[in-house]
């Protein structure tokens, strides 16, 4: 019994030190990379996000789930472009 609880204790650490790292290192390529190349399971969770927000909230959620995925693009649009 206590082998057990030991085995899933180190397992869950060593998955928690594998997460942190990982996201560590995404962080990093984040910073210094330019190219994006996302994957297929986001590229569908981007297409079925706007489509399930709007089946559960109906039109007015999904225009409000795009103004808020692009509202740099649309202050953008609003304001122009601004030097600083």
């Amino acid at each position: 019994m206590f082998k057990r609880k030991l085995k899933c204790i180190l397992l869950a650490a060593v998955l928690v030190c594998g997460t942190v790292t990982a996201s560590a290192d995404a962080a990093y390529h984040h910073r210094h990379h330019r190219h994006h190349h996302h994957s297929t399971a986001r590229k569908v969770a981007a297409v079925a996000a706007p489509i399930g927000i709007g089946a559960a909230f109906g039109p007015a959620g999904s225009v409000s789930y795009q103004a808020v995925k692009h509202r740099r693009g649309i202050k953008h649009f609003v304001t122009g472009h601004h030097h600083g």
